[in-house]
């Protein structure tokens, strides 16, 4: 099997709801903290020991998509996880190659949509109807397939 860079324009989010596809997912990142050590009996010029820390999280994952006539599912989500913790998701997103077949996965796990950012109009343009869709969550796990 040869290497090859994956193009990222063909993704799927099964985010419980319609099939409707995303433009835009953005904002999964995560940082491990570094833990440094040194002691006494360490030679000058030593480096310090280190490992792994506590990972962090990306504060929230931003996804855009098309507006659609009488889709108001992503809306009634919002309005679910106002009066009901357990309406909270896993919302799984997945890089497919050229013959869309997953190469990676990310598992978001307890999503919920804090923020929908409306659409922007503009009379001097001609451009699609998008909505930009906030989620928070606690963390994520990726699989590259």
């Amino acid at each position: 099997m040869s290497n090859y860079v994956i193009a990222t324009h063909r993704f799927t989010v099964d985010w419980g709801g319609a099939k409707i596809g995303f433009q835009e997912v953005s904002g999964m990142s995560h940082k491990t903290e570094v833990i440094s050590y040194e002691h006494g009996a360490m030679i000058d010029g030593t480096a310090p020991m280190k490992s792994p820390g506590k990972t962090k999280y990306g504060e929230s994952i931003s996804l855009s998509r098309g507006y659609f006539t009488s889709d108001t599912e992503m809306q009634d989500w919002l309005q679910a996880i106002r009066t009901d913790e357990t309406a909270r998701r896993t919302v799984i997103v997945t890089l497919l190659d050229e013959q869309q077949q997953p190469v990676v996965t990310w598992t978001i796990y307890k999503a919920w949509p804090s923020d929908i950012d409306g659409i922007s109009m503009n009379s001097g343009t001609s451009a699609a109807a998008i909505e930009k869709i906030t989620l928070q969550h606690e963390g994520y796990d990726f699989q590259i397939l």
